[in-house]
C-alpha cells in the first residue's frame, strides 16, 4: 500500500508574452498589466511546497524576474479573494493589500549556498530558475525587452 507520498504538484502557465508585451519599468513600484507583464500575486495554492522550478520557453529578447514573499498579508489577500467578506475583524471592512515593499528577488540554491550565479531572472539562455524554501506566494515580472519577434511561455512547477 502506497502513501501517496509525493503525488501533489501543481503546474501553471504563468505569461505568454508576444511582441506586443512591455516591460514593468519599475516592478516593485507596482503592478504591471496583469497577464500580460506581470502574473501578480500567484501559486498561494502551493504555500506549503519547498521547491519551484520556473520554465522560460522562446528564443527571445525578454528578461523574466521572480519575486517572492514571506508576507503574511499575501496569506490574507488570498483568503480574502476565496472569500470576500469585508466584515471580517481582521480586515477592518476592507480588503487587505500586499504593498510593493513585501516582495523581494527571489534567490536561487547557488546565492543560498554563496556559491555560482543566481539564475533570476529567466532569459533565452538561462531558461530555467529553481526556488526553494516556503514562499507564501511569487510574481513574474517582465523587467526587461529587447526588440521582440517571437512568443515566450513562463511556467512553473512545484512540489512538496
Amino acid at each position: 500500500m502506497s502513501s501517496g507520498a509525493g503525488l501533489n504538484r501543481v503546474f501553471r502557465n504563468l505569461l505568454v508574452l508576444t511582441p506586443a508585451a512591455t516591460a514593468v519599468a519599475n516592478p516593485l513600484a507596482g503592478y504591471g498589466t496583469i497577464g500580460v507583464n506581470d502574473t501578480g500575486m500567484i501559486m498561494n495554492d502551493a504555500m506549503n511546497f519547498t521547491k519551484f522550478t520556473f520554465m522560460f520557453s522562446g528564443s527571445d529578447a525578454y528578461s523574466v524576474t521572480i519575486y517572492a514573499t514571506a508576507d503574511k498579508r499575501a496569506y490574507d489577500l488570498w483568503r480574502y479573494n476565496l472569500n470576500p467578506n469585508p466584515y471580517l475583524p481582521q480586515w477592518q471592512g476592507t480588503a487587505p493589500t500586499l504593498p510593493a515593499s513585501a516582495w523581494v528577488v527571489c534567490p536561487g540554491p547557488s546565492q543560498q549556498g554563496g556559491e555560482g550565479g543566481v539564475a533570476n531572472p529567466l532569459t533565452a539562455t538561462n531558461p530555467t530558475f529553481v526556488a526553494g524554501n516556503s514562499w507564501l506566494a511569487f510574481r513574474a515580472v517582465l523587467t526587461t525587452i529587447g526588440t521582440p519577434t517571437t512568443q515566450v511561455t513562463l511556467t512553473v512547477d512545484a512540489v512538496p
